[in-house]
């Protein structure tokens, strides 16, 4: 699109432009046509003067006269009134009659040439009009045309972006419909297989990038200070030096470790208990069905937060417990980070909770 524009600005101000506004001064072609009319005029009379062309009633003068108020307007119709007039006036003034006043002598004199100019004005204003009609025509003809090559323009880059994005949509592979199912079978296949089970972080790189593609995520288990702690995190990080801990009173620990709430930014609650936190959040209960923690999405798609996106975060967080009741067995150190559940997120909820009671 980028290209074209360039061509065709330059092509509509290679245009040729109607000047705006009303003629003040006679054009080169009325002035011309009159002369020739007087010609015309002057000479049939020089070549058969037994006609007297002079002194036809209506005058001769009246046909250049009408002819360019009829063809360029007022200004025009004047000029060539004036022009009437004055050769009028130089083949000299008729002798005033005997007896007759000086009143009825100006009519005789001057009662056509005041026609003249009165006609001139009158024909002229007719087409005066006409031609201030025909300027917003065309006025309204560019800019119509402006419009039509800007959306000419703007169709033909739509079209190359639909083309690009219909060569994108075709090389573009497309995510297996099972993949994030083939996830959660590798999850459970991994811990209950014999040896040593796998760690959160190692059962979020399986499930995150299969059901959440690009997104990030983090488990926080209940911590012996009071509050959850941060204990896996997908990407994963080298170490959890810097841990974060999210305090009993904190309005997303209460709501989803003490009610078992879902919360997800789309909503309005749910936005105010997650921000700064992250995009989504459901409980993590181990297999007895005790929260034990939560799970975390954040830098998801929008379609990930809908309620089908936080049903398939809610199946992430039912591994990630049953991972917990595995770890338990084998006494994991993220199991025993999670033990006393209720004592330390429950109890300290609960003042919160009775207030608001």
């Amino acid at each position: 699109m980028s290209d074209r524009e360039p061509v065709q600005s330059e092509a509509r101000s290679d245009k040729p432009r109607d000047k705006d506004g009303l003629p003040v001064v006679p054009s080169l072609a009325a002035i011309g046509e009159l002369v020739a009319a007087f010609l015309f005029i002057y000479g049939v009379d020089w070549l058969a003067p037994q006609l007297a062309i002079l002194d036809f009633e209506p005058h001769p003068f009246w046909i250049p006269l009408l002819l360019l108020s009829l063809q360029y307007g007022t200004v025009s119709g004047l000029v060539a009134a004036g022009a009437a007039i004055a050769a009028t006036m130089l083949a000299g003034l008729p002798e005033p009659g005997i007896g007759e006043n000086h009143f009825a002598y100006f009519l005789r004199v001057w009662g056509e040439p005041i026609l003249w100019i009165a006609m001139a004005l009158l024909v002229g204003q007719f087409r005066m009009r006409q031609i201030a009609a025909k300027q917003e025509l065309h006025r309204l003809n560019e800019a119509l045309s402006s419009q039509r090559a800007d959306l000419a323009a703007h169709c033909a880059g739509l079209r190359q972006r639909c083309e690009i994005l219909d060569r994108e949509l075709a090389t573009r592979r497309d995510t297996e419909p099972f993949r994030g199912l083939a996830a959660v079978a590798v999850a459970h296949a991994r811990m209950t297989a014999g040896g040593a089970s796998p760690s959160l972080s190692e059962v979020l790189a399986i499930l995150i990038p299969a059901v959440f593609p690009g997104a990030r995520a983090e488990v926080f288990l209940a911590a012996t200070a009071g509050g959850v702690s941060r204990v896996a995190t997908y990407p994963a990080q080298g170490d959890l030096a810097a841990t974060v801990t999210l305090p009993a009173a904190h309005p997303l620990v209460r709501a989803v470790v003490g009610r078992g709430e879902r919360a997800m930014a789309l909503d309005r609650d749910g936005e105010r208990m997650l921000i700064g936190v992250a995009l989504a959040a459901v409980p993590v209960r181990d297999v007895s069905g005790a929260i034990v923690g939560l799970l975390t999405l954040d830098g998801a798609s929008p379609a990930a937060l809908s309620k089908s996106g936080i049903d398939a975060l809610s199946v992430v967080a039912e591994v990630i417990g049953s991972a917990l009741g595995q770890a338990a067995s084998t006494g994991s150190s993220e199991q025993r980070t999670a033990g006393p559940v209720l004592a330390c997120v429950l109890a300290p909820a609960a003042v919160p909770q009775t207030a608001e009671s």
